[in-house]
């Protein structure tokens, strides 16, 4: 068998030299597609938040009960953000333990069971520093897991709605699946969204809570110019009298 030719040695190294110049373009390639997606991703999710908020801004103005507000934006989340089951915990009189206030995208019996339900979540989460963000990837520790089962919510995002005083709830929304790219992993994108709810939330009770205590002091004053009044007319009626008594016309 003759021995190959040197031209033909040199065209199978020169083959298999571009051969590897072309997986690793193709490499870098996939790579690219990565992360246009993942810029693509991010921007959808800024695009949506923005939408939302200002969606919410508009729907949320003039309501004056905190538990419409809440309920407003669970529903928002839930249709625009393709979230599917939306929860708000608030505090109860036990400090530390939280009750399900409202559940958006639970069956009716579900919603019966969590009138029982009790949570307690740590000091350091409602501080206004607490974050959870569960996906596949994401520790599972035993409050997670206790909000999972209780919810049969196996992803999701939960974080306090602050107010003046400490936590007024704890907003909590995800997703049953984690399958791309209809319903992705819950990430960064997600966390500012949400964190910006929060926001909303919290200066529109304040903002709720400060036109209460302006209605409160417009009808305390309404009340004491009326009470006012009142008293001065019959008051002013009587003195007549009294100064014609005092003054003797009536004799002794």
């Amino acid at each position: 068998m003759s021995e190959e030719t040197p031209d033909l040695a040199l065209l199978q190294r020169q083959v298999s030299y571009y051969k590897k110049r072309l997986d690793e373009q193709a490499g870098k390639l996939i790579q690219a597609d990565y992360a246009i997606s993942g810029l693509q991703h991010d921007l959808l999710q800024k695009r949506q938040g923005f939408a939302l908020l200002a969606s919410l801004q508009h729907k949320v103005a003039g309501i004056k009960e905190t538990s419409q507000v809440f309920h407003i934006v669970a529903e928002s989340v839930n249709s625009e953000l393709g979230m599917d089951r939306t929860v708000v915990f608030v505090p109860t009189e036990v400090e530390g333990d939280y009750r399900v206030a409202l559940g958006m995208g639970f069956q009716d019996e579900v919603i019966r069971r969590f009138e029982k339900l009790r949570i307690r979540f740590p000091r350091e989460f409602a501080d206004g520093s607490g974050l959870f963000v569960i996906n596949k990837a994401a520790e599972k520790t035993e409050l997670v897991v206790e909000l999972q089962t209780a919810l049969d919510l196996p992803y999701f995002v939960a974080l306090p709605v602050m107010g003046d005083n400490g936590a007024l709830g704890i907003l909590l929304t995800g997703r049953t699946k984690e399958v791309r790219p209809l319903y992705p992993p819950l990430d960064k994108g997600d966390v500012e969204t949400f964190r910006a709810i929060a926001g909303l939330i919290s200066a529109t009770i304040k903002n709720i809570r400060v036109a209460v205590l302006q209605e409160m002091d417009r009808l305390k004053t309404e009340f004491f110019a009326n009470i006012s009044h009142e008293f001065r007319t019959p008051i002013t009626l009587t003195l007549g009298p009294l100064e014609s008594l005092l003054e003797g016309r009536f004799g002794d």
